[in-house]
């Protein structure tokens, strides 16, 4: 059995990451405030500091995202192989709550669902 839960692993995963976005939106910001300061004059130059500085601040917030969710899956991964019932249990009310709501907003008048 784990010594570490996944709350306390994710968490874990979360606070690690969460200081590479927030500087990469700092460094956006930074580099924005500059080029708004250094490019008053000039607007072209101003929008293209602007665009890259949001640019590399996308881009490292998707490396993250990318980086999270691969970390969550191997997490999700090993507690499945370590509670397979607790698992089917979660998998099969997922899919009951599913078919559920099909089944409801199929048999809802029309008039709701507009």
């Amino acid at each position: 059995m784990s010594t570490t839960g996944p709350k306390s692993l994710g968490k874990d995963i979360e606070l690690a990451q969460h200081g590479r976005a927030h500087r990469a939106i700092d460094r956006a910001i930074s580099d924005l405030k500059d080029a708004a300061e250094a490019g008053k004059t000039d607007a072209d130059v101003m929008l293209t500091a602007a665009a890259a500085a949001l640019g590399r601040a996308a881009h490292t917030i998707a490396d993250e995202t990318r980086r999270r969710s691969t970390e969550m899956t191997k997490v999700a991964a090993k507690e499945v192989r370590e509670h397979p019932v607790a698992a089917t249990a979660i998998a099969t009310a997922a899919v009951a709550a599913i078919a559920g709501l099909v089944l409801a907003l199929l048999q809802a008048p029309r008039k709701l669902l507009r």
